[in-house]
């Protein structure tokens, strides 16, 4: 026969292991009814295209360094050309620079680019001749090659570079992307939504159609 001790130890158990659940069940009750979580972003002085107006937005986290984002520009031209009209883009810059020397600086000279409105242009340039340039000393003159061949004025795309003037906002989007929980590159948030990689033609038109039709 267990003496008292033990039997009050086995009552002490149950009742801790009840409590235990009664509390998680609590937790998770609260959390369902308040709904799935919504991620605060900051899309001030970000590249965009589409309708600034359109509450149905796709954010795009991108390195120009990243092989894998270069892949992913086929479905994420197709969305654009298809959904333009309609879904507001955003661009984030996410620069990994442990292991894409040249990454920060090829963001900037984008964003120097959009200073004189061609910023979707120079990012398709960047992505096209990546090889080229990502593992170069020093890459700001093969940047303004590319400026000059979209018709920008090459002294003040020159300045822009060399000052590095997007830094703090690009460190920014990457200080933004680790908050709402970036682990690769690409990342694209469908609202609040967040797929990772290059993504066929067929996902796009689901997950965009899905943010139309709660839009």
């Amino acid at each position: 026969m267990p003496d008292a001790n033990q039997t009050q130890k086995a009552f002490l158990l149950i009742a801790i292991v009840l409590g235990v659940f009664i509390i998680s069940g609590l937790i998770w009750a609260i959390s369902s009814s308040l709904g799935p979580k919504v991620l605060d972003f900051n899309d001030d002085n970000d590249p965009t295209f589409g309708p600034g107006e359109s509450t149905a937005v796709v954010r795009i986290f991108s390195d120009f360094q990243c092989p894998a984002c270069r892949m992913a520009e086929d479905g994420l031209n197709y969305a654009i050309d298809t959904y333009g009209d309609e879904v507001r883009f955003v661009w984030n810059d996410y620069p990994i620079q442990a292991i894409h020397r040249n990454a920060l600086s090829a963001a900037n000279a984008a964003r120097c680019a959009e200073e004189q409105g061609k910023f979707w242009e120079y990012r398709t340039r960047l992505f096209d001749d990546q090889d080229t340039w990502k593992n170069l000393p020093e890459p700001n003159d093969k940047f303004l090659s590319y400026a000059d061949a979209l018709g920008l004025n090459g002294d003040d795309f020159a300045a822009c570079t060399t000052e590095e003037s997007y830094q703090n906002k690009i460190m920014d989007d990457l200080r933004e992307g680790q908050r709402v929980g970036i682990g690769a590159t690409p990342s694209f948030f469908f609202n609040n939504k967040i797929l990772t990689g290059a993504l066929d033609n067929d996902v796009w038109d689901r997950e965009i159609q899905t943010l139309l039709t709660v839009d």
